[in-house]
This record gives structure tokens, sequence and C-alpha cells, in this order.
């Protein structure tokens, strides 16, 4: 991060965007892990990791129409058809109030504009803690750098929707198969049949609605005309929850992320040549992106060594009411996909002569076909000659489940068998019911694979043209229980936002993922969540609840089902360290009064609040505050005598040692960031005291980004250090805020230049 004062923003800049001239947003903005900030404008290498470089200031807004301005110049794109930059509005990190991408082309006439709309029940009059959240996402298409942005309110005739559209070609990651250049990637036919295209970055998490994904795809000199050449697929799947493996990892796992299948087709080269590039799905309240639940849709590609193949564009397009069609029931054609024994070339159909003896002719598909759970009908189109022995069967059909047991050992499990007579294929189709079941479903992440073996009996001539797998309507379990698991233990999580942190902790942990379904209720739920909330409540095991004074008001107490275990757990701060902060009770009023509820210092100091009144000149006032000369000071001393008695009886009334550990180490090590944010190491301390009051055995093991409240840091006055014997806090520490690195004495210089 860069060494840089904090940028002194005009009087009254934190507040809401009340009128229609623009506010400066950018130094408002919070830095995310990637990217460097210089002064007034924040940059990005192409070369570095794609995600979230900007976001914030979670303000909350008046209702009324909004247009969000930018300036942002791109570099030189890898693809000049792909987006570099991609922006999002959100509400409360639920509700996506607008969402648009931008190429580097669409971004050099100069500033660009989105508009977004606040309705009244996420407006600040709604009284309802409905903050909004800015995030500029890098794309890793180009070299990015951001030198503006501003928020103004406008006139309802001056806004200028922007449609939801996704361009999501260049997100998508390349597998181990086919070639990525000018915007396309292409595959030859006689390349392996597998994944070609798959995973989504950043990753996609989108609202409920229905969708379209559209595709642009060149075939060239397909083998079997009448067989698919490309197969699509979109799955949801739980962010943090087991990854998704790929290459030698892919080939040694014995185990697969858990997905829900959200839709398939597989298309021929005529249907695609046709226009029929598209695939609809819905996306479900339980996995959209107001559930909270942080569900992430991937589209998968498939090669079926068929045809060459050049992809290019892939738009996803959310539809309104009158374009949504009926859902299709999913099939896979798959007689081009069988692994064929010695039985002669496949080109329309495969001809099988009479010569008495059996052999296989099918044992495998390629690629691997692994099915949601529910029902299916295999369905076998053929026609047979006339039988040597009529009461002989003339085709025998298995169903077989492969599932890995070791690094190169799979286990067979045969789940149905049939033999057909010339009698059961006069109508000229043979047919086979079966059922995928829960623990070899898509949806169990065992990896398990569908196989299909067919074997001629050699009593009478065989043609087969088609072999189809179709899902029975109804034949399916719902999938959000599937998504959520059927052996989690339902835990809600009800505090603030070190609460919030526990919920990240005991959710991201893949092996705790497995066992539990963690949600996080604000103490004070907004408004807009309470029926949402409830339904979570009353399919909770586990309450976690903040030992706070707020939980007395929480609004659905009542909603908590009798079987629920309530499990209580520390409210954890540190005041010792920042006496002055309005925390302690010492109220920076004015400066609550200019800004609130949009605070440009969440943290203000009552002491220099009072300074302000008292000393008028601002060199004078930050000298009386760096010597603390002046009367009726907080001493530092008692106030940590005070802390040490609370934290000892905090022990004491929770039955282990973290009181202990931060009286011991705070002088040493920086436990704390402010009054209220922990470092990571407690937190995995108070983590740990949880799932050992859950019964857990599992151990958990630390997050990096557990530490996310660090990138908001309260530097310690260098007075109250000394006193207090504290090491690692002196005037030249630094601390991270507002995406910079800077020095207690650039924060308060700061703090004074900007309320006056």
């Amino acid at each position: 991060m860069e060494a840089d004062a904090i940028s002194a923003a005009p009087p009254g800049a934190g507040g809401p965007a009340l009128s229609s001239e623009p506010q400066g947003l950018l130094s408002f903005l919070e830095k995310g892990a990637i990217g460097r900030r210089h002064g007034d404008r924040v940059s990005v290498r192409r070369s570095e990791r794609i995600g979230c470089l900007l976001y914030g200031p979670y303000w909350r807004l008046p209702a009324g129409c909004y247009r969000l301005r930018f300036h942002c110049e791109a570099g030189e794109p890898r693809s000049a058809a792909d987006p570099v930059l991609g922006v999002d509005v959100i509400a409360l990190g639920r509700f996506q109030q607008a969402w648009r991408d931008f190429t580097a082309a669409e971004l050099r006439p100069g500033p660009c504009a989105l508009d977004f709309i606040v309705p009244q029940g996420l407006a600040i009059d709604a009284e309802d803690e409905a903050r909004f959240e800015f995030r500029f996402f890098h794309l890793g298409n180009a070299d990015l750098v951001v030198t503006m942005v501003e928020l103004r309110r406008i006139e309802a005739q001056e806004v200028q929707p922007a449609s939801r559209e996704w361009r999501l070609f260049g997100r998508l990651e390349t597998r181990a198969i086919g070639r990525r250049r000018a915007g396309q990637v292409t595959v030859r036919r006689h390349e392996r049949a597998a994944l070609l295209l798959a995973g989504m970055r950043p990753p996609l998490i989108l609202p409920q609605g229905h969708y379209r994904l559209d595709f642009r795809c060149r075939v060239r000199r397909p083998i079997r005309a009448r067989e698919p050449v490309l197969g699509v697929e979109v799955v949801a799947r739980r962010r943090w929850g087991e990854r998704e493996r790929r290459g030698w990892e892919a080939l040694f796992a014995l185990r697969s992320a858990p997905v829900v299948q959200q839709a398939w087709r597989d298309f021929t080269a005529a249907e695609i040549e046709a226009g029929a590039g598209s695939i609809d799905f819905a996306v479900a309240a339980a996995f959209a992106l107001e559930s909270g639940q942080d569900v992430v849709f991937e589209v998968r590609f498939l090669h079926f060594g068929n045809a060459d193949l050049t992809l290019g564009a892939v738009v996803l397009r959310r539809l309104d009411e009158r374009e949504i069609a009926p859902a299709a029931t999913p099939e896979w054609r798959l007689l081009g996909r069988l692994r064929r024994g010695p039985m002669g070339p496949l080109r329309a159909g495969l001809a099988i002569g009479r010569n008495g003896r059996a052999r296989p002719i099918f044992g495998g598909i390629r690629p691997a076909l692994s099915l949601p759970a529910g029902r299916y009908r295999l369905q076998v189109t053929c026609r047979a000659g006339t039988p040597r022995v009529p009461e002989r069967p003339i085709l025998e059909t298995a169903i077989v489940a492969h599932t890995r047991t070791g690094r190169w050992s799979w286990d067979r499990q045969q789940r149905e068998r049939r033999s057909f007579a010339a009698a059961d294929l006069r109508g000229g189709s043979a047919t086979l019911d079966f059922e995928v079941p829960p623990q070899l479903g898509l949806e169990s992440g065992s990896g398990a694979r569908v196989a299909f073996e067919f074997t001629d009996t050699g009593n009478a001539e065989l043609t087969i043209a088609a072999v189809t797998v179709r899902a029975a309507p109804c034949g399916r379990p719902p999938a959000p229980a599937l998504l959520g698991g059927r052996n989690r233990t339902n835990v809600v999580v009800v505090g603030n936002c070190q609460a919030l942190a526990i919920q990240r902790a005991l959710s991201r942990a893949a092996a705790l993922n497995a066992r539990l379904d963690v949600k996080y209720h604000f103490v004070a739920l907004q408004k807009s969540l309470h029926d949402q909330g409830r339904q979570e409540l009353g399919a909770c095991d586990v309450v976690l609840v903040q030992d706070i004074r707020d939980w007395e008001n929480y609004p659905l107490r009542d909603a908590i089902p009798e079987r629920a275990s309530i499990i209580k757990f520390p409210l954890l701060h540190f005041a010792s360290l920042w006496p002055f902060d309005h925390y302690t009770g010492l109220a920076d009023r004015e400066a609550f009064a200019r800004e609130a509820p949009n605070l440009t210092f969440p943290y203000l100091d009552g002491l220099l609040g009072r300074l302000r009144r008292e000393i008028p000149d601002k060199e004078e006032r930050f000298l009386a505050y760096r010597e603390l000369a002046v009367d009726r000071v907080v001493n530092c001393v008692r106030l940590h005598d005070f802390e040490r008695r609370r934290l000892i009886a905090l022990d004491r009334k929770f039955g282990f040692d973290i009181g202990r550990l931060i009286l011991d180490r705070f002088r040493h090590q920086q436990l704390f960031y402010t009054i209220a944010h922990p470092n990571h190491r407690i937190l995995t301390m108070l983590t740990r005291y949880v799932l050992q009051k859950m019964g857990v055995a599992e151990r958990y093991r630390p997050l990096a980004s557990l530490d996310h409240l660090e990138r908001v840091q309260v530097p310690v006055h260098p007075k109250v250090a000394k006193a207090l014997g504290v090491r690692w806090a002196h005037e030249k520490t630094r601390y991270a805020y507002g995406g910079r690195t800077v020095t207690w004495e650039h924060y308060i210089r700061s703090y004074i230049d900007h309320y006056g």
C-alpha cells in the first residue's frame, strides 16, 4: 500500500448525495487486495490476479435516481472484444441495483456512467441499515487506472437503464485441450473429448430471475453429422466449499466439487449453424445473490471430438417476462460419445452383423458423464433383423456407476441390467429406466461417473441409430436441499462485524463447510431481510449469539424454534489503546451531526471534538493534542486498569483465556486494529471456542481472509502507547487506512483538516 496521507475531503463530503451536484467517491472507496493507490488514482496491472479493485463506501442514500460516473484509462487489452472492467451497484451486499462491464474501447471516449435507482424500501428514510456499495472488478484483460469516481442525483427522465448483461468469454478458463488467441478458443476434432472451457473469474453471483446464455461457435468438418459436437452446462456451487480441482490434481482427486446442475444442452453442427447457440436457465431464490449464501455459477463447454470448433463470444443476459420460455427436459445424446468395441466405423449409425457370438458394442463415455441425482430413461433407437433363436435376447444393456477408490483404482457398481429380445425391439427402440441416488449425483461431490454397456448377443443383425438419456419429469429431488446438504447442521450467527467474521470463518473452511451450513444476521436485522431471516431461523439447529445488549432487541427472537440450541460467545473489544474514541463515551457530536450516517472517519475522536471548540487554530490544536497539554484528559492508565478487570471477568464468564492472552501480549503485538476489530489470531481463538461449544471435533485452521478487518486501522496516540508500555506503536508506525498506509500524525492532521 502507498505511504500517503489520507486525502482531506471537503467539509460534508462524507454525507449522502442529496443534490444534483456530483460528489467525489474515489477517496472513500476501499482498495481490494490487488492494485496500488497513488494519491488520487488507483491502478492495476493486467497481469495481476482477477478480482475486486475498489469497493465501498457503504453509504445510505435517499430514494431516487442516481448516476455513478467514473473515468478509467485502459491499456492495450489482450482481447479487444472482451471487457476489461466490471462495475456493480449493490445494496446490503445482496440486492443488485445495476451491473455493466466495459471493453477498453468503451472506456476510451471519456467518463463512463452507470445509472441506478434507490427504491423506497432501501432508502435512508426507511429507517433501515440499507447501505450501498460500488464494486469495480479488474477482469485481467488490460492495465487499468481509475482517476475519478463521482455520484450525483438525477431526474427520473435522465435515467439510462443498463441491460443486465454479462460478457463472459474472457472470464472462462481454458483447460487441457484447445488454444486461446485473438479473442477465440479453437479445438481440433482429433483432440481428446474433454472439458474445453469452464470456471468463472471473478466468481459469478446472480440475482434471482431467468437468464439466457448465448454463444457464438463456428463448426468445421463434423465426422458424425447427426451427433452433437458441443455440450454446454450451467452449474451452481458453494463459493467457499470444496474447490474444483484441475490438471493433475483433478486426475488424482477422489472427490470433486459438489455442484447443482442448472441447465444442460448438447448441440449438433446443424443446430449451431441454424443459430440455436443458446441455453436458458432460472436462478432460484435459494441460489440467488439475495439469499446471501455466496452461491456461484459456472459455465462449462465440452468438446465431443466430433468436429473442429472455434468458440467466440459468450454472453449471459437476464430475461424479461415476455422472453421466458418453458423449461426443456434435459437430454444427453450419447451415441457419438460411447466407446466402441471392434464394430467398424460409426457414421449415421452402427450396423452389427449376425455371427452367433456375444461381443461388447459399447462401454464407457467420452468425456465422462456425471448426472444429477434423480430418475432417468435410457432410450436406444435400433432396428433388429430376424433372430436365429426368437426366444433369445438380441441386445443386452447395463447401467454402471464408477466411483474412484484410489489414485488409479475405481469401484464398478452395476445399477441396472436388462436384455431385449426381438419382440422388445419391434417398436424401433429399447428403453431402460434407472435412478441416480443422491450419494452418486453431481451434488454429492463424490466424482461418480455413469456408464452404459451394450452387448450384442450375435442372435440377429442389429443397427443402432441413437442412444439418448432423458431426465424423468419431476424425477429430481429439490436442488436447494441438495446444495445445503442432507447432513449439515444449520447455524445462524447473530451479532455485529465480529459475528460476521465468525460466519465467514465457519463457511469458508472446506472441512467445516461439509458439516455446517452457516448464515449471518446483523443483530439489528434490516426489515427487508425479515422474511428470509424467519425462514433461516425456522430451519436452524444452532443459534450463535454475540453477548451484546442489542441482542435483547433482536427483531426475530420469536422466530427461533424451541429445538434450536442458543450458544453465546463474547464481544471482544479493547479500549485501553484508544481512550478518546467515541466508543468509550467521548463523542464528537459536531462531526457526527454533520455527516451521519455516512462518516468519513468511522471512529470519531471525542477529545479532538472538544479541542475544536476550545482551540480554533488547527496547528495549535494539533500540538495540544500531540502533547496532551489540556485539562480533563482521560487517564489512560486508570482506563486500562478497568479494561484489565473487565477482561479477567470475561474469561471467568465464558471459561477460556482470551482476555488473559490480550493482556499478556498487547504491548508486543498489534492484537486490535480498532477498539472492536481484533486481528486474525484473536478471531481464530474465538472461532475455536465457538466450535468447542458446538461440539465440533474438527480442528479449525486459520484462514488469511479472516484478517479482513485489517483494512481499517486507527493509529494509537504515541503518549498513550508510552504510558502503557506498548512497544510496537510510536510516531513512525504505519497503519492501514483507506487503501494506504499512514502515520499517526498524517491521520490526526487529516481528521483536523476535514472537520475544520
